[in-house]
């Protein structure tokens, strides 16, 4: 397109035509091509040299914004376990896989978790949602015994201290994901794969609707989170019916 503007701009009027409605100030001069005269205006001349350059220009630097943008793109996912991030939204939905303002911090392979909004009692009023934000890290080996995707070797358990009953669901139950074939690496610490988890435990772990006392924990292979005490009690005014 650009070497088509540019034939544009170099070609000069048949002979005999004259050219019209143009009123320049600027001096003419004589041109000679192909064996005959043609009277080409300066100005009109360098303004089709000028507009071809800027299209060219704009051709160019929308194909290098586009390269960047795929670049930055492919290394965020990377570095996100393969996921894009989400787009922020006005109200948080659960669950989410994003790295949020208030997501916990983890400097090696391991597992980080914590309740939102910190609670020092962790007390929650029957139907209250129980937020749990979470991180884990995965070193090579584990990141290809996982298929590229961590959170569903992820394991959230809750155990009810009343009756020791489980409660028990992976971050991510791997629903229309496509598990890669990842060959292990020879050394376990090539490298280091992070993923972020935001979730209900009442709606992950189908909590029932009820006061209790429970003990959560995630795994994943070796690693275990520390352990989240929790209470759910009718609040002022209730009395369960």
């Amino acid at each position: 397109m650009v070497a088509g503007l540019c034939r544009e701009a170099a070609r000069l009027p048949p002979p005999g035509q004259e050219r019209s409605g143009l009123q320049h100030v600027y001096s003419r001069e004589r041109y000679v091509a192909d064996g005959y005269e043609s009277k080409m205006e300066i100005p009109t001349l360098v303004r089709r040299w000028t507009s071809a350059v800027a299209i060219a220009v704009l051709v160019t630097s929308v194909v290098v914004l586009t390269c960047v943008a795929s670049r930055d793109e492919k290394r965020e996912g990377r570095l996100t376990n393969g996921r894009m991030p989400m787009a922020a939204a006005t109200e948080e939905e659960y669950p989410n896989y994003e790295d949020v303002e208030s997501s916990p911090e983890l400097g090696a392979p391991g597992i980080a978790i914590r309740l939102e909004p910190p609670k020092s009692s962790a007390k929650y009023r029957v139907g209250e949602p129980i937020i749990l934000r979470g991180v884990v890290g995965a070193n090579g080996v584990q990141h290809a015994r996982s298929h590229g995707e961590i959170l569903t070797k992820t394991i959230i358990k809750a155990v009810r201290t009343e009756d020791d009953a489980e409660h028990v669901t992976p971050v991510d139950p791997g629903d229309n994901l496509v598990l890669e074939d990842i060959p292990e690496p020879a050394d376990p610490d090539a490298y280091e794969v992070y993923a972020w988890f935001n979730l209900d435990l009442r709606k992950s772990l189908s909590l029932p609707d009820e006061p209790g006392e429970y003990t959560v924990q995630v795994s994943f292979f070796d690693f275990v989170s520390d352990r989240l005490d929790i209470e759910i009690e009718f609040g002022s005014g209730e009395d369960g019916e």
